[in-house]
């Protein structure tokens, strides 16, 4: 097991690996600012703990994909770090991200967390300008009151979105970021999915809504939970 334990001003470049062993990432009451990936596999644990004004720019990925029915959608059997050799994946990993209240986590890429947990902010969307694909964060199990940065579309391309399994009854905070393009684009019915929650405990809150308050007439998005089977 390694852990490394931030002080004062801390920094983390590069990607961090756990194959078949512990990587902890905690802190003694400082800030940190960590760049880089982090992946877990081979049954190895990744546990990072970010606190107030911390932040972590990266992609987060258990491999949990490798045993899931939809893998050749995502094909991840090796991790090739920046060395000759890649290193073969048997097995997932566990991954494990706490945000404190007002840490950020700016996702660069289509992430896998088996556990999120606290109060900080994930921002989902691509970091390159101009980008005309989104991204999508998969989550086994989501924990504590937190806020999601999204870009959305009714097309589906270029659109963020959330594929959770188990959900929470604490409520999650959801920013659109290109809110008044997106209510602009909508027509009375049509309908944007965001989320795909499996075992969901209301999290999104039905019946929130989501205004422009520019317009003449006032429009609204709202919440609303539907079966995937029959939407």
């Amino acid at each position: 097991m390694v852990q490394l334990n931030y002080a004062k001003e801390s920094q983390i470049s590069g990607d961090l690996l756990a194959n078949g062993g512990q990587i902890l990432v905690k802190s003694k009451g400082s800030t940190l600012t960590m760049k880089g990936d982090t992946v877990a596999i081979n049954q190895g644990v990744a546990d990072i703990a970010l606190t107030p004004n911390s932040q972590l720019i990266g992609r987060i990925d258990n491999a949990n994909v490798q045993s899931e029915a939809h893998h050749t959608l995502f094909p991840l059997n090796s991790y090739a770090p920046a060395k000759p050799t890649p290193i073969t994946i048997d097995t997932a990993g566990r991954t494990v991200l706490t945000l404190a209240k007002d840490s950020l986590w700016q996702m660069t890429g289509q992430s896998w967390v088996s556990e999120l947990r606290g109060e900080g902010t994930v921002d989902v969307s691509p970091t390159s300008a101009g980008a005309s694909a989104g991204q999508a964060l998969h989550i086994d199990k989501l924990a504590g009151a937190n806020q999601f940065l999204m870009t959305l579309n009714k097309t589906g391309q270029g659109s963020d979105m959330l594929y959770i399994k188990e959900g929470t009854s604490t409520l999650q905070d959801v920013v659109i970021k290109n809110e008044r393009d997106v209510i602009e684009s909508m027509n009375y019915g049509d309908r944007l999915r965001f989320a795909t929650v499996q075992q969901s405990q209301n999290e999104f809150v039905a019946g929130k809504q989501y205004t422009d308050e520019h317009r003449l007439m006032k429009q609204a998005l709202t919440v609303e939970y539907s079966d995937q089977a029959t939407d």
